[in-house]
């Protein structure tokens, strides 16, 4: 069914994992920038947010799945500083 589903960031709010307050600010951010450009997409896919992976004694989660049809889209949103980047894959 077509819509959105759940909120960006909600996950963020346990923010253990980054080096500092304002590092878990910034990428909530970013999710949530992600989320409101995604949300467009709300009338002709199913958009959702902060999934979470039920694996026992595993954190994680999918930032964003875009659902259509029969094809899925999974999305990790990141917060880069403005600049150019080599990414180099090996």
């Amino acid at each position: 069914m077509n819509g959105i589903y759940g909120r960006a960031a909600t996950g963020l709010q346990d923010s253990s994992w980054a080096v500092n307050e304002s590092v878990a600010k910034v990428g909530a951010r970013g999710e949530q920038k992600t989320e409101a450009l995604l949300n467009g997409f709300g009338k002709k896919a199913a958009v959702l947010h902060d999934l979470r992976i039920p694996i026992p004694g595993f954190k994680a989660n999918i930032d964003h799945a875009i659902v259509s049809g029969k094809s899925v889209l999974l999305n990790d949103s990141k917060m880069w500083k403005p600049g150019l980047y080599l990414l180099l894959a090996t």
